[in-house]
């Protein structure tokens, strides 16, 4: 009886022994294929990673014209703003005088067929007087010996022009001459101070308007008022 539990007890010894043997070369396995895939997980992801920058590149490649008209109205939406935005600016000088104001004689006839005869006349007004402001120049433009960069503004548009120091009066005013059918601002020597240009509107009328400002330029205060008086960096002024 004791050598059949002796031998019973040795089987049992060898099962075990050889179970044991079995489960560890078991989780070896087990170890084995958890480390493969630990190992193509980065390979896969990347893979993901780079699918989504080739989608991310045919995405961008079929919406950069709906991108760059949008950047273009942003800008469009920008330079509009600042034009309102100078449109205040000029709307808070001072307000042009009332009915009475004086204007001396002016002959336009000259551009009129330069501009292929535009009505110099408001149909829906009065013809009494064109709006105006002046530029000081004197006989040669004083910019401190620099640059002077001046914005026109007129019924038609609107016109950015420079000029250095030292320019002839005559010069400044055959640059802003040659955008008159741009901007409805005619330019002439003032006939009561030829020191001064007078910006005028080509038409008559309470409709009609002349503004300007400088932009850029250590030259300050060169534009007057329809009155030749009150020194600023821009005016602006209504006809009658």
């Amino acid at each position: 009886m004791h050598e059949v539990s002796q031998l019973m007890i040795e089987v049992l010894a060898a099962v075990a022994t050889g179970l044991g043997g079995m489960w560890a070369q078991r989780r070896a396995r087990r170890r084995k294929t958890v480390r493969a895939e630990r190992a193509s997980r980065p390979s896969a992801l990347g893979g993901i990673a780079l699918q989504l920058d080739v989608l991310d590149a045919m995405i961008e490649s079929r919406c950069e014209p709906a991108l760059r008209t949008q950047r273009d109205d942003d800008e469009q939406r920008d330079l509009l703003r600042r034009v309102l935005l100078d449109i205040d600016d000029l709307a808070a000088l001072p307000d042009p005088l009332g009915p009475g104001a004086y204007e001396e004689a002016l002959d336009l006839s000259p551009i009129a067929a330069a501009l292929a005869g535009p009505l110099l006349v408001d149909p829906e007004s009065s013809p009494t007087e064109r709006a105006r402001i002046f530029l000081s120049t004197g006989d040669r433009f004083d910019a401190g010996g620099g640059s002077f960069t001046m914005q026109i503004l007129g019924n038609r548009g609107t016109q950015q022009i420079t000029v250095g120091s030292g320019t002839s009066q005559s010069d400044i005013i055959t640059a802003i001459q040659q955008f008159a059918e741009r901007t409805g601002v005619y330019a002439l020597q003032d006939t009561v101070d030829p020191n001064l240009i007078r910006l005028t509107s080509l038409n008559r009328g309470r409709r009609q308007w002349v503004a300007a400002k400088r932009l850029m330029g250590d030259r300050h205060n060169a534009f007057l008022d329809e009155n030749r008086a009150n020194h600023a960096d821009g005016h602006f002024d209504y006809g009658a």
